[in-house]
């Protein structure tokens, strides 16, 4: 009984920061004074992409290449890490997509196995 009310307690406090959390990502624009330039990040396009990594490969300096194509520095490190460690910048295109779980397969089974005894019983 103390697990079904411990997993309980795990669900209410998962759906509420899920649904009412301040930090949780919306789909709604933010409230923010800042201007939306500042408010979200950028998406670079695949070209923008590609000639970076050009760049990264033959050896431009960090600085000369945020001048030359307008791609932050921070994005320009994080790209050139990833470089290195997986030999492509972004995500694989088999990579997933839309959300990860929330609650550990544990938990779940434990919640589906609680649904179906309450549905039979």
């Amino acid at each position: 009984m103390q697990i079904l009310a411990s997993l309980s307690l795990v669900i209410a406090v998962v759906s509420s920061f899920h649904f009412y959390h301040p930090d949780y990502p919306s789909t709604t624009p933010p409230s923010s004074p800042l201007p939306q330039s500042v408010a979200m990040g950028k998406a670079y396009s695949p070209e923008q992409r590609e000639h970076v990594r050009q760049l990264l490969e033959a050896g431009r300096d960090e600085d000369n290449i945020e001048k030359e194509t307008q791609v932050s520095d921070r994005t320009i490190r994080r790209w050139k890490l990833e470089l290195e460690r997986t030999g492509r910048i972004g995500k694989p295109p088999e990579s997933r997509t839309g959300r990860h779980r929330v609650l550990n397969k544990d938990v779940e089974a434990v919640s589906w196995a609680r649904c179906r005894d309450r549905r039979l019983g």
